[in-house]
């Protein structure tokens, strides 16, 4: 009778140990399940991140071909006025212009 007694208790605190064992176990699955969805949270985050980045290069990339364009029409400008020397000039030209034009239209 002692005999089993003693075996019951052992089983008892084998039984014991072992549900210890997997709530420890439960835990730890728990806080995997957490800190694996923060890791997705953050690996979404870092994929949104990624795409705007790119949405921007690409905005970057557009906004330095219409400079690209605006420097050579400005500069094609520059070079289409050289005969009619600097812009202040032109405007002289152009006020004359004006001037002669009201003169002759009375």
């Amino acid at each position: 009778m002692l005999f089993q007694q003693h075996g019951l208790q052992y089983q008892m605190n084998q039984i014991k140990q072992q549900q210890h064992f997997l709530n420890i176990l439960k835990q730890y699955q728990e806080r995997l399940v957490e800190l694996t969805n923060k890791n997705e949270n953050k690996t979404l985050m870092i994929i949104e991140l990624l795409n705007k980045e790119e949405q921007l290069q690409q905005q970057i990339q557009q906004m330095q071909i219409i400079i690209d364009k605006l420097t050579e029409e400005n500069n094609q400008l520059r070079a289409d006025m050289l005969p009619y020397g600097s812009i202040s000039e032109v405007k002289q030209l152009v006020e004359q212009f004006k001037q002669i034009h009201a003169e002759l239209s009375q």
